[in-house]
């Protein structure tokens, strides 16, 4: 049996997916860049001589890391749509451009330092209080 998709429901999912991907972009930067604030006053109110630095080392570079890759994102995905557009502007149809999977891999990436950062600001706070 072979489904047939009403045009209208393609629309709603692609406006979803680009909302959700927005949403996911503003969240990883509101949590890493808040993290960090967080800890450094902290490490400035709560534990000004903390112990087990490395922790607390581990954890900013992992926070750093996700805001980095998720801006690195940012130029993969605006790159590939303009590859996308110049494909479409040459009314090319012979082959269609490769999906970029390179945006979805960061994406991964990203999350998974800011989780690795959470998760070693809280080892670190228990550590230290």
């Amino acid at each position: 049996m072979v489904v047939e998709w009403d045009p209208e429901d393609r629309r709603r999912l692609l406006a979803l997916h680009e909302t959700t991907t927005r949403d996911f972009d503003t969240t990883v930067r509101a949590l890493a860049g808040g993290a960090l604030g967080i800890s450094i006053a902290f490490v400035d109110e709560i534990a000004p001589k903390p112990e087990q630095t490395w922790v607390l080392g581990i954890a900013w570079s992992l926070l750093a890391a996700s805001l980095a890759v998720n801006m690195f994102s940012f130029l993969v995905s605006e790159r590939a749509i303009r590859r996308l557009l110049r494909h479409m502007e040459e009314h090319r149809r012979d082959e269609q451009p490769k999906e970029p999977r390179l945006a979805d891999w960061l994406n991964y990436v990203s999350a998974g330092a800011l989780v690795g950062g959470l998760v070693s600001l809280v080892l670190f706070a228990l550590l230290n209080v």
